[in-house]
């Protein structure tokens, strides 16, 4: 072997140690309180190092620092915890915030639900980038398996007597919309 390519290869064997060393100390906010438990769920609650006000499962979240609220974010706080990852959710948090923290640098990562099927997927990419891809995929795995025993327990049902309570049109959340409406009535939208 020559001298160049013992050289590649101690680089290259470097370069993954610094990457897998980068991922096991991976500092992270999360922004809304259901992306603190997708972190949770992936095997990574102990990385999170600062959550939004409201969050509280798991217990442990709620010895966290609360960067904020869903109305304003403590920036001198965020920089003071070094995040290396931020989670946010588009649509439910503020764009000029997520702005602001991706013009200071910060790895603003935006997570998008459009339908209840999508989170076992956002438990493996929290679990990819944080390194705990073991852990994430059960627990996607079993999460899917549930929704897919819950969608067949209610399939062919003929009637369905809902209540669902209208927040968008109070100026609350933006959350509810015509396919998360039909996955509570009948689980239905894939």
């Amino acid at each position: 072997m020559t001298r160049f390519t013992s050289l590649i290869i101690y680089f290259g064997v470097a370069l993954v140690s610094v990457s897998s060393y980068a991922q096991d100390n991976a500092r992270v906010i999360a922004l809304s309180p259901h992306l603190a438990e997708l972190v949770h769920d992936a095997g990574a609650g102990n990385k999170l190092v600062g959550v939004i006000r409201g969050s509280n499962y798991p217990a442990r979240v709620l010895k966290i620092p609360a960067i904020g609220d869903a109305s304003a974010i403590d920036i001198e706080l965020i920089v003071k915890l070094k995040p290396d990852y931020i989670f946010a959710w588009e649509g439910g948090n503020r764009f000029g915030d997520i702005q602001k923290l991706q013009t200071m640098g910060f790895q603003v990562k935006l997570f998008s639900t459009s339908s209840i099927y999508d989170v076992p997927n956002q438990i493996r990419e929290i679990g990819a980038l944080l390194g705990t891809s073991e852990p994430a995929l059960v627990k996607a795995k079993q999460l899917e398996n549930e929704l897919l025993e819950l969608r067949d327990l209610y399939r062919g049902d003929k009637e369905k007597r809902v209540f669902f309570e209208d927040l968008e049109s109070a100026g609350i959340y933006r959350w509810w919309r015509e396919c998360y409406q039909r996955h509570l009535a009948n689980m239905s939208c894939e």
